[in-house]
């Protein structure tokens, strides 16, 4: 797997919320050969991941020795009470898988260079759209800070909405 490509940061960039209430997490990646990309990923793609690398990595994941763990674990979903707005809900669970994502480029060569997470964040077709849709979500400190985006709609700051179009 020498000189392959691989994933060497990643940084949540926009909580892309869309049309039909589902969320998606749309994260930087900065490459070995010095591109960067943005991939957009939902909950449900990040526990699909961590149950294919605890199968493909079982070691890794501490399934034979507890001592051996070197994957993180998926961190528990956002709870509701802290968070009462999808919004915020939304934000931290971007958090939480930022984190998580740093965590597995971190756990070894044998995994953050592995197929598995390298497929994972290589960018698929939805990746490639040049814009986010409307109703997107932007963490504060990252980006624009609030106002009307380039394809309008709605921004966001973890204190609340700050522009309307």
């Amino acid at each position: 797997m020498e000189g392959a490509r691989h994933p060497v940061c990643v940084s949540g960039a926009a909580l892309v919320q869309t049309e039909r209430f589902q969320q998606m997490f749309t994260f930087s990646v900065c490459w070995s050969d010095d591109s960067d990309s943005f991939i957009r990923r939902s909950w449900e793609d990040f526990r699909r991941l961590h149950k294919t690398l605890k199968e493909t990595f079982p070691v890794e994941a501490g399934l034979l020795r507890r001592s051996d763990r070197v994957l993180p674990k998926l961190p528990a979903d956002a709870p509701w009470l802290v968070h009462r707005s999808r919004t915020g809900r939304g934000l931290a669970r971007l958090q939480l898988l930022e984190a998580y994502l740093r965590a597995l480029l971190a756990a070894g060569e044998r995994v953050s260079r592995s197929l598995e997470l390298t497929g994972f964040f290589t960018p698929q077709p939805l990746d490639l759209e040049p814009m986010l849709p409307p109703g997107r979500c932007l963490p504060g400190g990252r980006g624009r800070r609030g106002g009307e985006g380039p394809t309008g709609g709605l921004a966001w700051r973890p204190d609340g909405p700050v522009g309307d179009t």
